[in-house]
Parts: structure tokens; sequence; C-alpha cells
């Protein structure tokens, strides 16, 4: 009996473990940027540059696992330079489109909806008054929004300027409206400007590691697939020796694990 509840106990252990996914990231050809180069040792890699880097593979995503991209930004060489690293994610939704914050970040309670139609060409057009409508030089629009859905038709311009009209507003913004809307049309501001982060390191004398286990609750909305990406060497003086610049990473992985 004693027996059957050990092999019973390894089996279930070997079960556990194969429901859990470890997925090395520490070759170059994991890498869709050909500017990351295998490292001096085993399972380090090698970027000389202040740039964008994201895997070739894109992974499925649900609400059964936790994923977590792991890894050491290892200590600057002797004579180097190295900026810091933002550690994160692209983020694709079911159809494996990339989603912006602009598409997933609406500022809170800014939904109304336009008082008057837009024309194309437009810098200004009325909304039902909305007090999350400020002048804000950071903040995008989005328009045709809906609550817990993506915004896919969002445009490029900032609010510069709200004036009271009665009940409504007038909204000028920085650039022209691209295409016309219909009076009714759900109009919100969208936040914009950054990359789904889950970790920053500044390099330094010694090896630092990073970590963040994440659910698919902590990414942004509609988030289906996920791209492990780092901004490399970000941060840098504006004048720096590029001969010097460089940055090493090793034991990177993306692990899968299921929630128990």
């Amino acid at each position: 009996m004693k027996k059957f509840f050990v092999i019973g106990a390894m089996l279930l252990a070997a079960v556990s473990y194969a429901a859990d996914q470890v997925i090395d990231l520490s070759k170059p050809e994991a890498w869709a940027q050909k500017v990351v180069k295998a490292g001096p040792a085993a399972g380090t890699l090698c970027v000389n540059t202040n740039v964008i880097i994201n895997t070739k593979a894109m992974f499925p995503v649900d609400d059964k696992h936790t994923y977590n991209f792991r890894g050491t930004v290892c200590a600057v060489a002797k004579g180097k330079i190295a900026g810091n690293s933002f550690i994160g994610y692209y983020l694709y939704d079911k159809d494996k489109k990339y989603i912006g914050q602009i598409n997933a970040d609406t500022l809170k309670g800014s939904i109304t909806t336009l008082a008057e139609p837009i024309k194309k060409g437009a810098t200004t057009f009325k909304i039902k008054a909305n007090n999350a409508w400020k002048p804000a030089g950071h903040h995008y629009l989005g328009f045709n929004v809906k609550a817990d859905e993506l915004c896919r038709d969002t445009i490029f311009s900032f609010v510069k300027k709200v004036e009271k009209d009665g009940a409504n507003m007038i909204i000028t913004v920085s650039r022209p409206i691209y295409k016309d809307y219909p009076a009714g049309t759900a109009v919100a501001i969208q936040k914009s400007g950054s990359y789904f982060y889950s970790s920053i390191v500044k390099p330094g004398a010694n090896d630092r590691t990073f970590q963040n286990p994440l659910k698919q609750k902590n990414f942004w909305k509609k988030t289906a697939y996920i791209s492990p990406m780092i901004l490399v060497n970000w941060s840098l003086p504006a004048k720096v020796d590029k001969s010097k610049v460089e940055t090493m990473y090793k034991d990177l992985k993306l692990v899968i694990k299921e929630i128990k």
C-alpha cells in the first residue's frame, strides 16, 4: 500500500511538472532583431545599441496560468557603458493584432458622446460635458469607444483647450480630426506613450535578476498572446561613445506555470 502511494505521488508530481513550461530565450535566434548576439559565455546575450527587442514567437495566455519573463542583467563590463533595461511584453488580441496602451487604457470616467457631428479636418468639436476632459499633452482621442473593449478608432491628437457651452463642452485639439463622425458617437480620452512593462533594471557593478509572475488579468484587457520584450540601453546620456555601449543578459526564460 505504501508503495502505491509513493508511486501515486510521483505520478502526480510528474503531471504537475508537465503542466509548466520553461521556454529558453537565451539564444539570439529566439529574438526578432539581428542586433541580439550571443555573449562570450553560454546562455548569455549581448546588445550593443539602444533598441527595442522582442521574441519572434507569440505565446497564448489564459486565466489558468501565470507568465513570468525572468532573467539576469549582467554587471557592466569594465570600460563599457549600459543603459536601463525596461522589461515587458508586446501584447496582442485574439487575432494576433498588437495592443497599444492607446487601444486598451481609457482615462477613467472620460467616455461621453459628440454633441454635434465632426467634419474631417476639424480642430474643434462639441461633446456632452464631462469633467474628465482637461487640457493634456500626452492623452489622445478614442472614438466609438465601448466600456471593457479595445478602442481601435484612435486619433493622435491631444486636448489643448476646453470651454463650457451650456450642457456641452467645446474641445480644441492639437491636430485635425482624420474623418467624419456623427453626433452621438461615443468618444473618450485614451492614454498613450508607453509599452507594457513588468520590471525596470538599472545597470550596475553586479548582476541584477528580474522576474514578475503575471496572470492574464494583469495584462491590458483582451490580451490573448504575449511576446517578451526589452527596451535595451534606454536612458543613455545624450553624448556617449557608442562603441562602448554594451548590455549583457543571461538565463532569459519565459516560465509558464499552471495556477493550482
